[in-house]
């Protein structure tokens, strides 16, 4: 999941090289940290937040289609910013 987001964010910023992600899997779910610089985060959040929800559908997607592939699937709950 970490390197989809990575690959996807990289290609939304203006500067791919600040892009971190942080993934922490727990039992029932799974946390993504996303760091960007300051300038791309409207890039990454969208108009409305419609960029950041669209990830999380496709998030969502990704994981249910993990599950499928003996994965266990982890719930998208929250994208947020750590700067």
């Amino acid at each position: 999941m970490k390197e989809f987001v990575l690959f996807v964010i990289r290609h939304l910023v203006n500067d791919p090289a600040a892009v971190e992600v942080k993934e922490t899997r727990g039992d029932t779910a799974s946390v993504i940290e996303l760091n960007v610089a300051k300038e791309d985060l409207g890039r990454v959040i969208g108009k409305a937040s419609h960029t950041v929800a669209a990830l999380r559908t496709i998030m969502t997607a990704f994981t249910a289609y993990s599950a499928d592939m003996n994965r266990a699937p982890a719930p998208v709950t929250s994208i947020r910013r750590c700067r």
